[in-house]
């Protein structure tokens, strides 16, 4: 019908044929979409592995095209039905006489991918909250925890505070106040490992029929993505699988909503059973650290000591403790001294001594293993010198 051919086909005969070559990397762009959740990281992904848009030829020979694809020309090639063996006019789709690239089931995860993401990232990106768990987290006493923030050297820092904390700081010493990033965090990962267990999925959400429950395991897994994905652009979707988050001494405790997990994977609803609903109960091991005047969540799949300390943190504390103790006991005279003997730079020992005067509870997270995943030994020597104020320690350190 005229018009240039498409990446993935050639013209023989006013004909559309397959270039298999093409047609290899139409297949790796829509599989690789569902495993990105983001046109955005897939239009960067295929610019830097230099994956450009099809080359043609004038009438004289001249070549054109092959440019880095933009994020709409991304976005039609993943909704361009022509990979489906269709052809379009008037806006219309109808059989082709030329052969698919891609099958059904992956156009339509991609599509329904596509469709729950909703509008364009950067409109999402302005609509959305960054606090994804805004209105389902509640502590022991049934507060809900409230999305809150605090800018420190220019750099914000989210939490999510009781709302007890939020009325009344003094009267609230039992409240949480819980780094956002932590938090969130075991909630994604959390809820999309749920997703991804097959064996779950089967037993509580699948049909009977073998190849529907094929179908479904393969949109649970792009849900699960979505999730996932949540940490970079909030689409509101966890809202609709979540039914609510509490906080306790012992456990961080999810409760799915089973509908609502039901109607993101395009089932329909149904009345569970008491031990259905108990699986959609999830319950995460924790415990609470008390730093300063708050009480802040350790959480067990991210916080934890099955391992022991981690012994490079526990050396750069240690050593940063002798160097301290050598000099204010007269046993060196000069950090210069220190640091010939050491085989390093003055000022490196001036940055990295600061370490002595770390705040007691990061130093006891520090020796019992406790302290967030997030405070490695590079993110701790990044950090000296360290600023004198305790609080600003934690900011800098474990918030």
């Amino acid at each position: 019908m005229g018009g240039n051919p498409p990446l993935g086909y050639d013209v023989s005969d006013r004909k559309l044929v397959v270039n298999e070559k093409e047609a290899e990397t139409i297949q790796y762009v829509f599989k690789r979409y569902l495993e990105l959740n983001s046109i955005r990281l897939l239009q960067h992904e295929l610019a830097q592995s230099g994956i450009t848009s099809k080359i043609r030829r004038h009438e004289d020979g001249t070549p054109f095209g092959g440019q880095v694809m933009r994020r709409g020309a991304v976005e039609y090639l993943l909704k361009n039905k022509i990979y489906l063996g269709k052809i379009i006019h008037k806006g219309e789709h109808f059989d082709g006489q030329h052969k698919p690239i891609v099958s059904h089931e992956l156009f339509d995860s991609v599509q329904h991918q596509l469709a729950v993401l909703g509008p364009g990232e950067s409109a999402r990106k302005k609509l959305a909250s960054p606090s994804i768990l805004q209105g389902l987290v509640f502590d022991a006493e049934g507060a809900r925890l409230q999305p809150t923030h605090s800018n420190k050297q220019g750099r914000k820092y989210r939490y999510y505070v009781s709302s007890s904390i939020i009325r009344d700081v003094n009267s609230a010493s039992d409240g949480l106040r819980i780094p956002a990033i932590d938090l969130e965090r075991l909630i994604l990962r959390t809820v999309s490992s749920k997703l991804k267990d097959m064996k779950w999925v089967g037993q509580y959400l699948a049909p009977g029929d073998a190849q529907q429950a094929s179908a479904l395991i393969t949109r649970s897994g792009a849900l699960a993505r979505q999730v996932e994905n949540l940490a970079n652009h909030n689409t509101g979707i966890l809202k609709k699988v979540v039914q609510k988050i509490s906080v306790n001494k012992r456990a961080v405790e999810i409760e799915l909503n089973q509908n609502g997990v039901r109607q993101a994977l395009e089932l329909g609803p149904t009345e569970p059973t008491e031990s259905e609903l108990d699986s959609f109960k999830i319950r995460v091991p924790s415990h609470l650290l008390r730093c300063g005047k708050q009480v802040k969540l350790i959480i067990g799949e991210h916080h934890t000591n099955t391992n022991g300390p981690d012994q490079r943190l526990v050396r750069e504390v240690v050593q940063a403790r002798q160097w301290h103790s050598a000099l204010s006991k007269g046993k060196v005279e000069t950090m210069a001294r220190i640091a010939k003997s050491n085989g390093c730079s003055p000022s490196h020992v001036s940055r990295k001594i600061t370490l002595a005067m770390l705040a007691p509870d990061i130093l006891e997270m520090i020796l019992t293993g406790t302290q967030p995943v997030s405070l490695t030994p590079e993110r701790l020597k990044k950090a000296c010198p360290l600023p004198a104020s305790w609080d600003e320690q934690r900011a800098l350190l474990i918030h």
